[in-house]
């Protein structure tokens, strides 16, 4: 086999693997970073030609996996990265093996001619959910205890949470991103659905919000979990769609 052929395979290989995974567990990762992971993966061709112990040959793949995980959908907590790989494993386990099979009645070249049409739809389906995704992605800026805080945040259409006791706008923020800014500050709880269930909000009074550089009025940060994996960092309301227009 050439050795093109060997590149080309392989990383049409890793791309189609670390979509599928950013698939599965919904990543939201985007196009760019699926590539540069599958790029990453090229670099473990080398040692396709190198006879190594068992040990270092092991050692070398799961390191070069992790460093495809990180590259993709990037480095969040051990739990999510290692969630990332062990997927990531699976699914190459089962392509491997399904391109075997058809290895021995065809040749490589045909393998491409079936992986390449995939990658393309792939590529093009993937840059039009990206466009409708960024359609709704907003810059949101904190000020906590003193402290300006930059994240992201993704206007939730399904979203209307609001603390109507006190009159509050609510955004919801993930606890990663969040929680080192609010030692000792008092909160209060709110009690919403998801579509997760029932779901206690620890409520936080911050300084100025401001989302695309618009001043956002008695408004709240209720802290969740639910987004530690996500590729956005808070959910903005339904309602302040408007506002931001």
């Amino acid at each position: 086999m050439y050795i093109e052929t060997i590149i080309m395979l392989n990383y049409l290989f890793d791309f189609i693997i670390l979509f599928g995974v950013n698939v599965i567990l919904k990543n939201n990762a985007s196009i760019k970073h699926i590539n540069l992971g599958a790029i990453t993966g090229l670099l473990l061709i080398p040692f396709m030609f190198l006879k190594l112990p068992f040990v270092i040959n092991i050692s070398v793949k799961i390191i070069y996996g992790l460093m495809m995980v990180i590259i993709a959908f990037k480095y969040k907590n051990i739990c999510y990265t290692l969630k990332n790989f062990i997927y990531m494993f699976m699914l190459s386990t089962i392509i491997a093996g399904f391109l075997y099979l058809i290895s021995l009645e065809v040749n490589y070249h045909i393998i491409l001619l079936v992986l390449v049409p995939l990658y393309l739809y792939i590529i093009v389906y993937t840059l039009k959910q990206e466009k409708r995704i960024n359609k709704y992605l907003y810059n949101v800026s904190l000020n906590i205890n003193q402290n300006k805080l930059n994240i992201k945040g993704f206007l939730d259409t399904g979203n209307s949470v609001k603390d109507y006791a006190l009159k509050n706008k609510v955004i919801i923020v993930s606890s990663n991103i969040i929680n080192d800014y609010l030692d000792n500050k008092a909160f209060y709880y709110l009690n919403i659905n998801t579509i997760n269930g029932s779901e206690l909000l620890r409520c936080y009074k911050v300084g100025d919000v401001y989302i695309n550089d618009k001043r956002i009025d008695k408004c709240v940060i209720g802290v969740t979990n639910h987004l530690n994996n996500s590729s956005y960092d808070a959910l903005i309301p339904n309602y302040l769609e408007e506002d931001l227009c």
